[in-house]
């Protein structure tokens, strides 16, 4: 744990001064409350507007929340939640590189029109296209009459990739 200093601010309010202000942690403590508490912040809508908060320990206490994180994180790697729909706790958060953070997003974005991951129609085919990015190249799982069968075949290859990819259906 740093040292912490304690001052005295123009109100009376004691103030821990912990010098890690300019720290990548604090930033992404700072974050992730951010857009959890304030109505104004662009992301405040995903977040606690969707009515996801950060734990009351680490909400009051940046120590807190750095105690915990320095053990986890490294130089290149973002802070995330295990559950896209949970609150921010030391139960749900852990620290990711890009490639996992990306892939653990809500199951559709606003463009997706068949209502799964990884499925979209093949005009020229005229049937339902299965795709999933592994290692950074896209690779063709088939066409299928329904969407519901492009991800089912979706799932199937995912749960194989065993990568914390989200699935369109709960195992």
């Amino acid at each position: 744990m740093q040292d912490i200093n304690c001052v005295m601010s123009k109100q009376g309010v004691i103030m821990k001064k912990h010098g890690l202000s300019r720290h990548p942690l604090h930033r992404a403590w700072r974050a992730m409350r951010e857009r959890c508490r304030n109505e104004k912040s662009k992301r405040y809508v995903d977040y606690g507007g969707k009515g996801i908060a950060v734990c009351k320990e680490w909400d009051v206490s940046f120590m807190s929340f750095y105690d915990w994180a320095i053990s986890e994180w490294k130089p290149g790697l973002a802070l995330s939640r295990k559950d896209i729909h949970g609150d921010y706790n030391k139960e749900n958060c852990r620290f990711a590189d890009l490639s996992v953070n990306n892939r653990n997003k809500r199951l559709l974005i606003k463009s997706n029109t068949s209502g799964y991951r990884g499925v979209s129609w093949h005009r020229s085919h005229k049937r339902w296209r299965a795709q999933i990015d592994i290692e950074g190249k896209r690779v063709e799982l088939g066409h299928f009459d329904s969407a519901l069968e492009a991800a089912i075949r979706w799932d199937e290859v995912a749960s194989k990739l065993d990568d914390e990819r989200p699935l369109n259906f709960k195992e």
